[in-house]
């Protein structure tokens, strides 16, 4: 068999894919829904073109990294049977209008116009295919290191970086200590086996200082048995930025306004500190705001408008529709196209704004086609009344239907350690749709923080009293939850919120979750979790322990989880 050039191709043994966006596996990852689509067709025609001419390939993967990289980067790792022959391996690329530039020796950067294609090439039996293999392998047996890479990519490519030494060299710290544990699990020594002659690789060298010293931030080890350090203090630092669908960005952390003006008893401060709470949290780093014409309703939706018109530029505000409001209360649901724009109109003016950046359908109205209500959504988006269309609480099938009349940019959905229903269907769904998750109540209605027990008297108008999860019974049944989160965040110098937020945080990039509160301590507290990176095992643990432990209670009285799932 030759190629076209008339060389001979070697036969091949393998052929290997890992990694890419369709899940974060060993290897780098499309960080960004955007290039998502053109990295597809590149993968492809590198995957035909390589084996074509022979080539195993063990991973193709693609990242983009914040402020370093102009245009993502497929990453493409192949290896040969004759390392002396590898130019005859890269013919495929070139036949298949590929420009090859060379690098450096064993490293090829293939240029295209939307992205770079960085071809590593190694010969059988090389050390660096020995280090790859080995973290692959590891990985793929461990679910708690897996998780602990996982979150630790994740956390590095939602930052800013001004350096690509500093990202490079925090990515290596953590997966030196992984290695280093592979290293065990397999019997080898501390250095590592490789072949005679062979360099040690530039993250093997980060082992050296000290193999046993363990995981903190990135970037920073710790001898074990010394005190972990405290969550930075967010005022110190700002908060890392995420996508909303294709390019709604906003903080990591969001902040749920409703409980300003109902639903959880008398508001601890005056209208005034209402909104000094508002404006302290965009001093803070904190540009995602959530209300809904219902909160109140309307009132919220007024208190929110205020406190942030004269921060307008700096913040992305959500609000949504799909009730019918009859004499201060909502008596079921009413999505009509007509009452879509009626809702729109009246919450631009309460919001003192001339557009709405995210505006969801609160439920589902059985009653009205969702492709209608994604039609109506899509006007005011064409006339600049509404920048992006989001669900909340919809079932898959609901989802898939709007997006293919409007694309979804978010779903709102109650999500967290002890609710994890949308785990089976929706999340699945949003993940290959590219729709970003949102969740509501994500220290399970203050419970997950530590601070309702059994003892808790719940005020008047607080709508706790009401959920069969917070009867005094069910309290009791579910602290061992809350004993958990507490138990991990001591081990981390980190509060149970923090613990929780953190853990939500860590499960995918395109998840910010928007906890409420009415006091700026509280949003402070919530902040260190941005900062605070759980170990593979904290996450594995918190992770189980729904099912291990149990959840006593449903989420919503009968008649409200009726509306849900739709």
């Amino acid at each position: 068999m030759t190629n076209d050039h008339g060389r001979r191709r070697p036969d091949v043994t393998t052929v290997e894919i890992v990694g890419g966006p369709e899940a974060l596996t060993v290897g780098l990852h499309d960080h960004d829904a955007r290039w998502a689509q053109d990295y597809l067709q590149h993968r492809r025609r590198i995957l035909a073109a390589v084996t074509a001419v022979g080539v195993d390939v063990e991973h193709i993967g693609s990242t983009s990294v914040p402020g370093l990289a102009a245009k993502p980067i497929v990453d493409v790792v192949v290896v040969v049977p004759d390392i002396t022959a590898e130019e005859d391996y890269l013919d495929g690329l070139l036949a298949a209008g590929y420009e090859l530039r060379v690098r450096e020796p064993g490293h090829r950067l293939v240029r295209t116009p939307a992205r770079d294609v960085h071809v590593h090439v190694y010969g059988r039996g090389d050390a660096a295919v020995d280090e790859y293999r080995l973290l692959r392998d590891h990985l793929r047996a461990d679910a708690g290191d897996r998780a602990l890479y996982e979150g630790v990519k994740r956390s590095l490519l939602d930052r800013r970086w001004g350096d690509m030494n500093a990202y490079s060299d925090a990515k290596d710290e953590v997966i030196a200590t992984i290695k280093d544990r592979a290293r065990s699990a397999r019997g080898w020594s501390a250095a590592g086996r490789r072949p005679p002659g062979a360099s040690r690789s530039r993250a093997e060298g980060c082992t050296a200082r000290d193999s046993s010293a363990t995981t903190a931030s990135p970037g920073v080890t710790r001898r074990p048995g010394q005190a972990p350090d405290p969550p930075p203090r967010p005022e110190e630092s700002t908060v890392d930025i995420r996508t909303l669908g294709q390019d709604l960005q906003v903080s990591a952390l969001g902040l749920g306004c409703m409980g300003m003006s109902q639903s959880y008893g008398p508001n601890p401060g005056s209208r005034e500190d209402m909104i000094a709470v508002l404006r302290g949290a965009v001093e803070l780093g904190v540009t995602f705001f959530d209300t809904a014409e219902v909160y109140g309703p309307h009132v919220n939706e007024e208190l929110v408008g205020e406190a942030l018109e004269p921060l307008r530029d700096q913040v992305v505000i959500a609000t949504k529709f799909g009730w019918d409001i009859r004499d201060g209360k909502s008596v079921g649901t009413d999505s009509r196209p007509e009452q879509i724009r009626r809702v729109a109109e009246a919450s631009l003016q309460r919001l003192r704004t001339e557009r709405i950046d995210l505006f969801y359908q609160h439920r589902v109205d059985p009653d009205v086609p969702i492709e209608d209500v994604a039609g109506a959504v899509a006007e005011l988006i064409a006339e600049g009344k509404v920048a992006h269309f989001g669900l909340s609480e919809a079932g898959a099938g609901t989802i898939r239907r709007a997006h293919a009349v409007q694309p979804v940019t978010a779903v709102q959905s109650e999500y967290s350690l002890w609710t994890r229903g949308i785990e089976t269907d929706v999340l699945p769904t949003l993940d290959e749709l590219g729709i970003a998750l949102v969740p509501f109540s994500p220290l399970g209605k203050g419970f997950l923080t530590g601070t309702v027990d059994t003892t808790t008297a719940f005020a008047d108008g607080d709508v706790r009293a009401g959920i069969p999860r917070f009867t005094e019974e069910n309290r009791a049944a579910n602290q061992a939850m809350v004993d958990l989160v507490g138990e991990v965040g001591a081990a981390h110098g980190a509060t149970p919120a923090q613990v929780a937020l953190a853990w939500l945080l860590a499960q995918r990039l395109t998840l910010v979750p928007i906890p409420g509160t009415r006091r700026l301590s509280r949003l402070q507290e919530n902040l260190g979790a941005v900062r605070l990176q759980l170990s593979g095992d904290d996450l594995t643990r918190l992770g189980g322990a729904a099912d291990r432990l149990g959840v006593a209670g449903a989420r919503y009285s009968e008649a409200m989880e009726k509306m849900t799932g739709l």
